[in-house]
């Protein structure tokens, strides 16, 4: 601990409270940024978007039910490779 006998203890307890104080508003702009960002990640940017994102999931959800039915159709017909 800090040898406090030939200062004023009350000096030592200004600083100790003004690094506490300093810490707080570090963290509070922490995590405020941390919320912030959370809620831009959140909001539709480009109204733009939204066609090319729903033409994504279509070409998606036909290409998995094309490779779904194409797998189940006829087995027996199928050659395998070695």
């Amino acid at each position: 601990m800090a040898d406090v006998r030939g200062r004023d203890p009350g000096q030592l307890f200004v600083v100790g409270a003004l690094v506490i104080a300093t810490l707080l508003v570090v963290l509070a702009l922490f995590l405020n940024s941390g919320i912030y960002s959370q809620n831009l990640a959140a909001r539709n940017a480009d109204p733009g978007v939204d066609g090319a994102v729903e033409y994504r999931s279509t070409a998606v959800e036909t290409v998995g039910t094309s490779m779904y039915l194409e797998a189940t159709r006829n087995p027996a017909t199928r050659t395998t490779r070695a």
